[in-house]
């Protein structure tokens, strides 16, 4: 996590989408075919390299691993019809996952009475018809989904290029925030907790305990942070920022107004000074937080506090009441260190949704001023998203991410 890149790792980077996304487009079905028979080599060479060490850890599990594994290689590595049929079937669900995602959304946006409901509704029922397609008739459309993922693949090449151009020769702020074409959705929701397994040998095990890394003579303006947990819901992340000794923190804070398995409830934007916030984290013991410091300008640090105090016009002061909201994590934040919590009296953050009107979208609201790209998916944002995105700028020397904290516990 600390350490820099140079900028040949995103040249090489780039190249290596490009080739892959010309190999999909002029070669399609034989290409597809030659990557799933070198995956299932690759897996059953790793399988059996690591058998024995298995074996002498796990047992009859690794048995069953270990078969599973060699399986799954041989089936990649001689069914030619497999890496067809699969990949027809890996973007239909996504597509299908989009689709519901989108309904939903469009439901909500229909319920307020928000703009943008009509077109989020026309894409929610457009992603849900290709994948019907995709799914009954694969194979006439299999050589488009091919020249769909070689361009997409040559797209994100073109990404990194530019992000080495950045890194090479400085970043010219545009007038407009950029659009960034990002990784999937059901990728980037697996960053934060990949990253904190990845930094976990650099965490204290007793007690959390904050590590700062990059410029720190700088002194940074604001601080974005994303969360992330071991375990349940919270893997997928959580984003807060804070900005002039202030966090702010919007989520699905209230428990008696959780539905659908907790993905929907009533927006509540919490508040604290900085240092309690730090000080509840370090009594916890099942999530860590990746910290990153931004330089501004006077015009963007008031764009800033104009966003928030534009955003808490539409927001009434909100107070736990019954038990269970007492006893649930806001009530605990604000009996324990302080905090304050609003509701929303209107607007697209009066109801939380994971997916779309989430903890990532008021941020990028709020920060957007600052000239960030743009990174959501059909108005989907996820904190591995963010945290993809700012991880790249602050290895960038040019860029005004100059800082990063790990703060957490080793587990």
């Amino acid at each position: 996590m600390t350490k820099r890149y140079n900028a040949k790792t995103y040249y090489l980077t780039g190249l290596g989408l490009i080739g892959f996304g010309l190999g999909f487009i002029l070669w399609q079905e034989q290409f597809s075919s030659l990557l799933f028979a070198l995956g299932g080599l690759a897996m059953m060479g790793q399988t059996l390299l690591t058998a024995k060490s298995n074996l002498a850890e796990k047992g009859l599990i690794a048995i069953l691993q270990i078969f599973l594994n060699l399986l799954i290689g041989a089936l990649f590595l001689t069914a030619p019809i497999l890496p067809t049929r699969f990949l027809a079937i890996i973007i239909a669900f996504y597509q299908l996952l989009l689709g519901l995602v989108l309904l939903i959304h469009a439901r909500l946006l229909f319920h307020e009475q928000l703009s943008g409901r009509y077109s989020y509704l026309l894409s929610a029922l457009v992603h849900l018809l290709v994948a019907g397609l995709i799914l009954s008739y694969r194979r006439f459309f299999l050589s488009s989904l091919y020249t769909i993922i070689g361009w997409y693949l040559m797209f994100l090449g073109g990404n990194s290029w530019r992000d080495g151009l950045e890194f090479d020769f400085g970043k010219v702020m545009p007038t407009a925030r950029r659009q960034r074409l990002g990784l999937p959705i059901f990728l980037t929701a697996l960053i934060p907790v990949t990253a904190l397994n990845k930094v976990n040998s650099y965490l204290a095990k007793e007690r959390s305990q904050p590590y700062y890394f990059g410029d720190l003579s700088q002194p940074v303006d604001l601080e974005i942070w994303i969360h992330t947990a071991r375990r349940g819901f919270e893997m997928m992340g959580h984003v807060d920022i804070a900005f002039n000794g202030q966090i702010y923190s919007y989520g699905n804070h209230d428990v008696d107004s959780h539905r659908l398995f907790e993905a929907i409830g009533d927006g509540v934007l919490m508040t604290l000074p900085v240092d309690q916030y730090k000080s509840s984290l370090k009594a916890d013991g099942w999530r860590a937080v990746f910290g990153y410091g931004l330089v501004l300008t006077a015009d963007e640090k008031r764009a800033v506090q104009a966003n928030l105090d534009k955003l808490l016009e539409k927001a009434l002061p909100f107070s736990p009441k019954t038990a269970n909201q007492k006893t649930s994590y806001l009530g605990q934040m604000v009996s324990t260190y302080g905090a304050h919590a609003y509701k929303f009296t209107s607007g697209k953050y009066k109801t939380y949704f994971v997916m779309t009107t989430n903890c990532v979208q008021l941020i990028d609201d709020i920060v957007g001023s600052t000239g960030l790209d743009i990174l959501d998916s059909h108005g989907i944002l996820t904190p591995g998203a963010y945290q993809a995105y700012l991880e790249r700028e602050y290895q960038n020397p040019n860029s005004r991410v100059v800082s990063q904290m790990i703060l957490g516990q080793q587990v």
